[in-house]
C-alpha cells in the first residue's frame, strides 16, 4: 500500500513538473502573440532618430547612421542594431536586465544594443544604469511613455519590447522577451547573416606576439621580488587611428598578500606602507611596459563598419613570484 502511494506521489510530481516546464516555455511565446500584434511589421523601415547631437569634434549620430550609407568615398555597410525600450521602474524591464545584459556581453561586436528608456529623471536613471553596470548606448526623451514621440513612432503597447533592425535600417523580428531576442540572433549567426561589426585594435602578430614582447619588456623590481609580490595590473589605453597609444592608465589592481621572512618582521603599519609601495612600483611597471612597446611598435588600429576609428583595449599584466 505504502509503495503504491508513493509511486502515484511521484508520478504526480513528475506530471506537475513537467506541466510547468510546458506551461513556462509557452508563456514567452503568449506574451509574444498578445503585445507584439500593434508593432511595426517585418520590413517596414525603422523610424530614425537622433542618438547624440552633433558636437564641435563630432558629427549627429542617429539610428539611420547604422545602416548601409555612404560617409564622404567611404561606404559604410550597415550592422544590427536592438531597440530594447524599458524604463527603471518597470519590474517586468527590472527582472529582463540580465537577459539583456547577456545579449550585450555575447553579440557586442556583432550587434549594436540600445535602450530607449521612458524614464523621465535624467538622474535617477543615469544612477540605475551605474548600479546595475549598464554599458549598452542609452536614449530617453524623458518624458512620460506616452507622451514620448519614440513610442509613437514604434507603436509601444508594453514593456519591455525590443525590436531588431536590420543592416538596411528595416524591421527584421519583434519580442517583449529578451530570450526570444536572444534566441533570434543566435540563429542568424548560425546561419552566417550576422557578422562582427568592430574589428578591435591588435597588436602586430596576435596576442601571442603581444605576451612575448611584454615577457621581454617586463621587470620584476627588486621590491617586489623581496616582499614575493604576486599581482594583476589590468591597464586601459587608447590606440588611435594611426596605431599609438595613449591615456594608459591602471583599470584594476589584484595583488596576493606579501609574504616572506622580511615581510614578517615587519610591523603593522610598516606592512601596510610596504603594501602601498608595491602595488605603486608594479602598477608604474605595467604602465612602463606597455608604453615602451606601443613607442617601438605601431598597433593594428580598431575598426567600426569598415571606418578606421580610435579604440579602447585593455591589457593584464602579470606579475609572478
Amino acid at each position: 500500500m505504502y509503495k503504491q502511494l508513493m509511486k502515484k506521489t511521484i508520478f504526480s510530481l513528475l506530471l506537475l513538473a513537467v506541466c510547468s516546464l510546458g506551461a513556462t516555455a509557452q508563456s514567452a511565446d503568449d506574451l509574444d502573440a498578445k503585445y507584439t500584434q500593434g508593432l511595426l511589421k517585418v520590413g517596414t523601415q525603422a523610424p530614425d532618430f537622433v542618438l547624440k547631437k552633433a558636437k564641435a569634434d563630432q558629427p549627429e549620430l542617429s539610428l539611420s547612421s547604422y545602416s548601409t550609407h555612404q560617409e564622404g568615398t567611404l561606404l559604410r555597410p550597415g550592422c544590427w542594431v536592438v531597440l530594447d525600450f524599458w524604463a527603471t521602474w518597470c519590474p517586468d524591464c527590472r527582472k529582463e536586465i540580465p537577459a539583456v545584459k547577456n545579449i550585450y556581453k555575447k553579440y557586442r561586436n556583432m550587434v549594436k544594443l540600445i535602450g530607449v528608456s521612458f524614464d523621465t529623471d535624467k538622474e535617477k536613471l543615469k544612477a540605475f544604469r551605474a548600479e546595475n553596470e549598464i554599458k549598452w548606448s542609452m536614449f530617453s526623451e524623458y518624458k512620460k511613455w506616452k507622451e514620448t514621440n519614440i513610442s509613437k513612432a514604434y507603436n509601444i503597447q508594453w514593456i519591455p519590447t525590443m525590436y531588431l533592425i536590420d543592416p538596411e535600417g528595416k524591421v527584421a523580428y519583434t519580442t517583449v522577451v529578451a530570450a526570444n531576442m536572444e534566441k533570434k540572433l543566435a540563429e542568424l549567426v548560425a546561419a552566417g547573416k550576422m557578422t562582427p561589426y568592430i574589428q578591435p585594435a591588435e597588436y602586430p602578430g596576435g596576442m601571442k606576439a603581444l605576451s612575448k614582447a611584454i615577457s621581454e619588456e617586463l621587470q620584476f623590481p627588486e621590491v617586489a621580488k623581496k616582499y614575493h609580490a604576486t599581482a594583476k595590473v589590468k591597464l586601459s589605453f587608447i590606440v588611435d587611428e594611426e596605431g599609438n597609444l595613449s591615456d594608459i592608465t591602471v583599470k584594476e589592481y589584484q595583488g596576493q598578500p606579501l609574504s616572506g621572512a622580511a615581510f614578517s618582521k615587519l610591523s603593522p603599519s610598516e606592512q601596510k606602507d610596504v603594501e602601498i609601495q608595491v602595488k605603486t612600483v608594479l602598477s608604474v611597471e605595467a604602465i612602463r611596459t606597455i608604453t615602451a612597446i606601443g613607442s617601438r611598435t605601431k598597433w593594428n588600429p580598431g575598426s567600426e563598419r569598415g571606418k578606421v576609428m580610435s579604440t579602447k583595449f585593455s591589457q593584464t599584466i602579470n606579475f609572478k613570484r
